[in-house]
């Protein structure tokens, strides 16, 4: 499965449009994808570094550098509000070579904002 379409299930399965009040979802949504992202990722990519706002960096020796933001629009996503997504980059150095943001995750469709192909 790839990873974003891994993280929009979790997300579609953590989503809900008439949310309980809560300060703070435990376990995490956000932690819970950008998880699922980082282990499709090791195990497609071990070579390859990961930055992602949950856990940090994980260093790599591929030369390739993917950029995790599992839940944008945190306050959106937990208040019930479709205005949230996925976004997944890939650089090379420093030049991009992906760049995917998944607009729905929600309804766990794969619809896509914006893709850089590789080259």
């Amino acid at each position: 499965m790839p990873p974003a379409k891994s993280a929009g299930a979790i997300s579609a399965v953590r989503w809900t449009s008439n949310p309980r009040p809560t300060p703070r979802p435990s376990p995490s949504p956000t932690r819970q994808c950008e998880r699922a992202l980082r282990d499709l990722l090791v195990e497609a990519r071990p070579d390859d570094a990961i930055i992602g706002g949950e856990f940090g960096t994980t260093v790599g020796t591929s030369g390739y550098t993917w950029v995790l933001d599992p839940i944008d629009g945190t306050k959106q996503f937990i208040s019930g509000k479709p205005l949230f997504g996925i976004l997944i980059a890939c650089w090379q150095g420093d030049r991009p070579m992906l760049g995917q943001s998944i607009t729905r995750p929600w309804a766990n469709d794969g619809s896509v904002l914006a893709a850089i192909p590789p080259r």
